[in-house]
């Protein structure tokens, strides 16, 4: 599994997993409290694409920032050895 970026926002948790990315393994669920998936959407690439920051936005999306390594899937052009990436999503 890769890196994984939590945060929370009233009340809502957010995850982000980027499977490419070295790192960490999502937390376990607790039996009793089965997360339920309202919205799920997969970014970048084949290479290491890292996500640092996740912020809702004043429209209900989300704004992510991070950087990227990859050049293809949804990122292209990149310029050196990783990119700073910025991706601004809805919530649906």
């Amino acid at each position: 599994m890769g890196r994984v970026f939590i945060t929370v926002l009233i009340g809502i948790v957010l995850i982000v997993v980027l499977p490419g990315c070295v790192g960490t393994q999502p937390p376990e669920p607790a039996p009793e409290t089965e997360p339920e998936i309202i919205w799920q959407k997969a970014l970048g690439g084949f290479d290491v694409d890292v996500a640092y920051s996740v912020q809702q936005t004043t429209d209900g999306g989300y704004i992510v920032a991070g950087f990227t390594k990859s050049n293809d899937g949804d990122v292209t052009g990149n310029h050196g050895s990783a990119d700073f990436w910025v991706v601004k999503l809805g919530w649906q």
